[in-house]
């Protein structure tokens, strides 16, 4: 017979063989972790993205005044020197000139986000108790607040009902013991770039520029 005072109406943490939770909260549990894994995954490769545009910030020195606020901070290049050997016949015993291409190091790495692409989960679930399912939050339900109640004329269900119950366990056979559990096969794969940061990478590429090294010291 269930236990009265685990009926389901409100979260009582405990052992997961003894806790009563709504089917609707055993599906949002891992589908909730789902969601705040790729949202994780997007803070994650923006970092990449941010450690890569620029360099370590230097430290202020002791009596140093700090840096003016709304500075902007200035997007990390790599420098290349490479010798340009003269164009015109009559400098050819000239000596070569050195020239610096600076390319913006954002546009130097290949960058390929990675997303959820499929995720499937297996799960079972002992029913123990079966009660009334809330279709709205508290604040509408109260009749003192919204002045209806649940009483909703787009509702198809007179008296819907909430299953509640335990994660099941697992079956013996599948050598796992039986202890309640979700399994989650998670699968993930390349996406598109986001147009924002395809749109900055095509300027920054762009925007290479090509100077001499030392102008000063190379002859005109």
């Amino acid at each position: 017979m269930a236990d009265e005072k685990k009926s389901g109406e409100e979260l009582v943490p405990g052992e997961a063989a003894e806790t009563v939770v709504s089917l609707s909260q055993m599906l949002l549990a891992p589908l909730d972790a789902i969601f705040k894994a790729q949202v994780h995954a997007g803070r994650s490769f923006l970092n990449f993205v941010l450690q890569l545009s620029f360099g370590d910030k230097p430290k202020e020195a002791p009596g140093e005044p700090p840096r003016p606020p709304g500075h902007p901070d200035e997007i990390y290049t790599v420098d290349f020197v490479q010798k340009v050997p003269p164009v015109v016949p009559v400098q050819e015993a000239a000596p070569p000139r050195l020239q610096t291409v600076s390319v913006p190091a954002i546009a130097l790495v290949p960058l390929r986000p990675m997303a959820i692409q499929e995720a499937e989960f297996d799960l079972a679930m002992e029913v123990t108790w079966i009660g009334p399912h809330r279709q709205t939050r508290q604040e509408v339900r109260d009749p003192a607040t919204s002045g209806s109640g649940e009483n909703r004329r787009w509702y198809l269900v007179d008296d819907p009902i909430s299953l509640r119950g335990h994660v099941a366990p697992v079956p013996a056979a599948e050598g796992k013991g039986n202890q309640p559990h979700i399994k989650i096969n998670v699968k993930l794969g390349p996406v598109p770039t986001p147009s924002g940061l395809d749109k900055l990478l095509t300027t920054l590429t762009q925007s290479a520029s090509v100077a001499d090294a030392n102008p000063s010291k190379q002859q005109p």
